[in-house]
């Protein structure tokens, strides 16, 4: 039995009264409580999944003795799981005792969490007409289409490759079943680390999900894609953090005994052997920032900056996750106020 909240999501403080309330509700056997992972991290404050808040969600389910099923940290992240109680038989997720930017949670990085795994299969059957999957190819702008005998068993692949090696041979065919090629195969909690290598030779793989049927497709367009997204947020953050070190350079007047002070480090080398948080610090401290030739309100600035660095933190920890929209503007608006005001500085 579904149990809904009683209040939409932005009307609740934090993720405490939400989980208290479904601990209620939750009482009778077989209810249960259905959201996306993408709402299940927002609960928490959070628009994907880091190691902090991912440890934080397991403590807080633990706390409630309630349960997520399946598993929130590898289910792509805008698929539906239920939230219940927590029974006998229920177990819940394993405590994540390594940082995400360890060589033991790589395995948590499945092929599941890619969008295009997730993607509603656009399929024709080994007898439809060659005509059909042409169409569909074009309309959809594809290169492959699945051939499936059922939901849960696959036939093969065609494609334009496919087609065209067989037309060039033989120079004729009137059904699906005429062009199929072969296809990989590959299981939705397969690390994607151990099938690139399947993915760039065969330009595309199937995944089957847990329910045995068939859950997307994913090519080397997509890895390209996700590739794209983590990217840009690791040249935009490499960005922010040399013109932060730019202004600090420029707007600096303490010795470098009150550096040591404020950042609670032994030995001032540098504003570029500082860690993220230390730039903060020091923009925090009074006596800097009274120094600095332009009139910002530092509250504003601080605030923003911290921003940075909690997103910052979660993608340099490799976050499964890619950087939402959200994300990408805070840090490219930060990163265009950083440039006006060394503009401003050079000007």
């Amino acid at each position: 039995m579904q149990v809904d909240l009683d209040k939409p999501l932005d009307d609740y403080p934090d993720e405490d009264p939400i989980l208290k309330e479904l601990a209620k509700k939750l009482t009778i056997k077989g209810s249960f409580h259905s959201t996306t992972v993408r709402d299940l991290i927002w609960w928490f404050g959070a628009y994907r999944r880091g190691p902090l808040i991912v440890d934080r969600i397991a403590e807080s389910l633990a706390k409630y003795k309630l349960v997520v099923e399946p598993d929130f940290r590898t289910t792509y992240v805008d698929n539906y799981v239920k939230v219940s109680a927590k029974s006998e038989s229920s177990k819940n997720p394993a405590p994540v005792e390594e940082s995400a930017g360890s060589d033991s949670n790589f395995s948590h990085f499945s092929i599941s969490q890619l969008e295009s795994a997730n993607r509603a299969l656009i399929t024709v059957a080994p007898n439809d007409p060659l005509e059909k999957a042409v169409s569909l190819m074009l309309a959809h702008d594809f290169s492959q289409l699945p051939v499936l005998n059922n939901s849960r068993s696959i036939r093969g692949a065609i494609s334009w490759k496919s087609i065209g090696s067989k037309l060039a041979v033989v120079g004729k065919g009137e059904l699906v079943s005429d062009f199929v090629g072969d296809c990989t195969v590959v299981e939705h909690d397969r690390a994607i680390f151990e099938v690139y290598d399947l993915i760039y030779n065969d330009e595309f793989v199937v995944v089957r999900a847990q329910d045995k049927t068939f859950s997307g497709i994913v090519t080397t367009s997509d890895l390209a894609d996700e590739f794209r997204k983590v990217s840009e947020s690791f040249l935009i953050l490499g960005e922010i953090e040399r013109n932060i070190r730019r202004l600090l350079d420029r707007w600096n007047k303490l010795p470098a005994e009150r550096i040591c002070e404020i950042c609670n480090i032994a030995r001032f080398d540098g504003f570029h052997k500082l860690t993220f948080g230390g730039y903060l610090r020091i923009m925090e401290n009074d006596e800097f920032w009274s120094s600095i030739p332009f009139k910002l309100d530092r509250k504003t600035f601080v605030d923003l900056m911290d921003n940075i660095r909690i997103t910052r933190n979660s993608v340099m920890h490799f976050n499964p996750d890619p950087s939402s929209e959200k994300e990408l503007r805070q840090m490219r608006n930060f990163s265009g106020l950083l440039q006006k005001l060394i503009g401003f500085h050079q000007s």
